[in-house]
């Protein structure tokens, strides 16, 4: 009989997932902490060979089980090495001494997943210049045409105005019954977007760089927060278009 008390949210020991990235990798040694709780936690990972006595970093990503499915990791591990293959410049997936590239342990709750990522290194821009507004135009261009040559499993989420405004506006009924007037406003955002979303998403995806330049602040959110309220800032951004 299993003692243990349930759990819908573990956090796996650094010191445990240091000993084992370095069995399943090969290392002499590595270092493993925690920067980052959330959807996924994220680890950094310093990691010594017998060749690199320097050390080398990676990050390590810890899939949690209610969040991120199998198939969906294995679609995005296969989607970063392909873009890899062709030059895009991303992190990706590294594979272990067996060739494998997602990892699987027991967790309380359940099978959890990682996978261990190549680090990028850089810093944190608050606000963007010219050139480097230029530089990410020009790689998300390159990344979508890349892209489009890319065939995937069927693990991806799929990204339509049912998924990514009715169904999460549904979920907020509750949450907002406390306030009506504000649902009601939602749904009548959402019900605008849901019916103009291919007359304009285009257009502002097109115009990306004016919008980059004048409404940063929304793309900030829209970074921030789920599909659902991307889609209501777009909206947003539209009626700043017109």
């Amino acid at each position: 009989m299993n003692n243990l008390f349930p759990a819908s949210y573990s956090t796996l020991s650094s010191l445990a997932l240091a000993e084992f990235i370095r069995e399943r990798y090969g290392f002499v040694s590595v270092e493993c902490k925690m920067i980052l709780r959330g959807v996924g936690d994220t680890y950094q990972v310093k990691a010594m060979t017998q060749a690199d006595r320097v050390g080398t970093q990676f990050i390590l990503r810890v899939y949690r089980p209610d969040q991120r499915s199998l198939a969906q990791i294995r679609a995005e591990t296969d989607l970063l090495l392909a873009l890899k293959e062709r030059d895009i410049p991303v992190s990706w997936p590294i594979a272990d001494s067996s060739g494998l590239v997602i990892q699987s342990v027991d967790a309380i709750e359940g099978m959890k997943h990682l996978v261990l990522f190549s680090f990028a290194p850089g810093r944190s821009v608050v606000k963007l210049n010219e050139k480097q507004l230029y530089n990410l135009g020009y790689q998300m261009a390159r990344f979508h045409l890349a892209s489009q040559t890319i065939e995937l499993a069927d693990g991806r989420w799929t990204f339509d105005v049912e998924t990514m405004l009715f169904g999460p506006l549904e979920n907020l009924r509750g949450v907002l019954a406390h306030d009506p007037e504000a649902y009601a406003w939602l749904e009548r955002a959402a019900g605008y977007a849901g019916r103009n979303w291919r007359s304009w998403i285009w257009p502002v995806c097109r115009r990306g760089w004016f919008i980059l330049i004048s409404c940063r602040r929304i793309f900030t959110l829209m970074e921030m927060t789920s599909p659902f309220l991307t889609l209501i800032s777009l909206a947003m951004v539209r009626s700043l278009m017109i």
